[in-house]
């Protein structure tokens, strides 16, 4: 026995840890519930790790702050449920109530009292979350005035902006956590963006709100650290923002072993959507996962500020599903055109066929794939038969995983799950028995978190493939003939 591992309660020497994060000693499980109150906030299975060597980079091809498990941990085990930092509405948003985060109209709203923002109620006025921003408003000397509902309204863009820099002098512990997030201020300052969303700060923050206690610098950093960090919520309609501590830290892989969720009081949940090793790290996707590897990518660095760089975007096959794939046109040929690699694709990369020798130019085919974009969004999402004949169509054009074939598929699905099953032929019924078991067994290899409660069924299909909302690919486009599409 280890003489430094003491019991946290009585000091005596013990070989016994807390089952949950193996990282405190008791001696009994009477002193382990003695300290539990005071031990549940950091009990975790996991820690915080640092890499600083660009030659180590995290699965999504960064460097920084992740969190690995101390333990094996089994499928869909709890492994943190945490209370955000910071609340706020959307940065784009039309006007909602800054106490319940709820969608407000001329009909049903009060101003308040102190700094004219439109509430919902007198009960939602005085909700501590309203505080920064009424606090500061009343401050600078003015009041807000909203006068047209159910419009975007840019001011809203700056309240979760005002609630984290309040907390500078009216949080210290808050505000050392939120500096302390990733804001890749430096990869912002390289964006021409990065210019105006400063100035619009400066105008907005200084001169309006006459925050002059805060530097420019302070005022990017905090706007980076929301851009970098903000989970959407869907508490409330539209949804509202919240940053959080230790999730912020969760690393992203496009194909990720934890599930994320929210309690009904706002707590962020992570679960264990696989089983994972001691020493793995822990990651959600920050990007929809039923996106292609080129829209994924361009996604996380448009908002991400980094290239994606996990095994399933080091993979151009994506684990053999030949997701982002087209067919090779070639006579008979039966193989898939696809890049050497997505994270240096230009127009003038070729895709070439991994059964015989034909290649295309990545332009052609980005042509073609927004050409099937346009027509699947064009689709009669009544029209069960205009289903079927498209996704015939596109079968001779692209592999059986494809996303844009799946996302067909899907629909049809959905489409025949909400008709009258007694009006549905025996063909529509088996037609949509097959797709649910093929979506089933691509879901397990490209998302195996969302297959959690197992089964091939309609609803666990829907659940497992659909599990986030899913835009369609924008990277591409089509005419190209010698696919056969007209």
């Amino acid at each position: 026995m280890n003489a430094g591992n003491q019991c946290k309660v009585c000091r005596k020497n013990t070989d016994q840890k807390c089952g949950k994060c193996q990282q405190i000693f008791y001696c009994c499980k009477e002193h382990q519930m003695t300290d539990w109150k005071r031990h549940r906030k950091s009990c975790h299975p996991f820690k915080v790790s640092l890499v600083l060597d660009s030659h180590k980079l995290l699965s999504d091809g960064t460097v920084g702050r992740f969190l690995s498990v101390i333990r094996d941990l089994n499928r869909n085990e709890v492994i943190l449920k945490e209370t955000p930092l910071i609340i706020g509405p959307s940065q784009v948003t039309v006007p909602v109530c800054l106490g319940c985060h709820q969608e407000i109209s001329r009909e049903n709203y009060k101003t308040c009292s102190k700094c004219g923002w439109p509430m919902c109620s007198s009960k939602c006025e005085k909700n501590l979350a309203h505080l920064p921003e009424c606090y500061l408003t009343k401050q600078s000397g003015q009041k807000i005035s909203i006068e047209n509902f159910g419009d975007i309204n840019p001011l809203y863009q700056w309240v979760t902006v005002l609630r984290c820099l309040y907390q500078k002098q009216h949080n210290s512990l808050v505000w050392s956590k939120l500096i302390g997030l990733e804001s890749h201020c430096e990869q912002r300052q390289a964006m021409s963006s990065y210019r105006n969303e400063q100035a619009m700060a400066t105008e907005v923050l200084q001169t309006f709100f006459k925050l002059d206690s805060f530097t420019k610098e302070e005022i990017m950093k905090i706007i980076g650290v929301i851009m970098v960090n903000s989970h959407e919520v869907p508490l409330s309609e539209p949804p509202y923002l919240a940053i959080f501590e230790k999730s912020s830290m969760l690393e992203h892989n496009c194909r990720s072993n934890c599930t994320k969720s929210f309690t009904e009081a706002g707590e962020i949940l992570i679960v264990s959507g696989v089983p994972i090793k001691k020493g793995e790290h822990l990651s959600i996707c920050y990007a929809d996962p039923l996106w292609n590897t080129a829209r994924r990518r361009a996604f996380l660095y448009e908002t991400k500020y980094f290239w994606c760089s996990c095994p399933r975007c080091l993979d151009p096959s994506e684990f053999g599903t030949y997701f982002s794939a087209v067919r090779c046109q070639n006579g008979d040929c039966s193989g898939c055109l696809l890049p050497a690699g997505f994270l240096d694709i230009n127009d003038s990369s070729k895709w070439a066929c991994n059964k015989c020798t034909s290649s295309v130019s990545n332009l052609l085919v980005s042509v073609l794939l927004n050409k099937i974009e346009t027509e699947l969004l064009q689709l009669d999402d009544r029209n069960v038969e205009a289903h079927r004949s498209f996704i015939k169509k596109l079968g001779r054009i692209l592999p059986p995983k494809s996303c844009y074939l799946s996302e067909a598929k899907l629909q049809l699905i959905q489409l025949v799950g909400s008709l009258d099953q007694k009006g549905l032929s025996d063909m529509e019924l088996d037609l949509r028995r097959m797709f649910c078991t093929e979506l089933a067994e691509l879901t397990e290899i490209m998302i195996p978190i969302a297959c959690l409660s197992g089964g091939t069924g309609q609803k666990n299909v829907e659940h497992g493939f659909r599990s986030e909302a899913s835009p369609l690919h924008t990277a591409g486009s089509l005419t190209a003939k010698q696919f056969g599409v007209e």
